[in-house]
């Protein structure tokens, strides 16, 4: 995986979930999911590029709002996903 030069969890102007915090708006710009199961769900609950998603919680799991759905994700599945602001 490659990583930007500020930090570790921020790929240029692309962010993985660990740079957002609670309050922060972006949208989803890559899944970067190896599980089909995974990538099912994520889909299932319109995490699709282009998506914008606001976080609502990062401890102890991630929770995304969807448009009027709140979804939690465990952190191997929300660190798959890469955001942009």
């Amino acid at each position: 995986m490659e990583y930007g030069a500020i930090r570790g969890d921020i790929l240029s102007d692309k962010l993985l979930v660990t740079a957002l915090r609670p309050g922060d708006k972006a949208k989803v710009f890559a899944l970067n999911v190896l599980n089909k199961q995974h990538l099912h769900k994520l889909a299932v609950f319109g995490i699709l590029p282009g998506t914008e998603v606001e976080v609502l919680q990062v401890k102890p799991v991630y929770v995304l709002r969807i448009g009027h759905t709140d979804l939690a994700l465990d952190q191997e599945i929300a660190q798959s996903i890469t955001f942009i602001r």
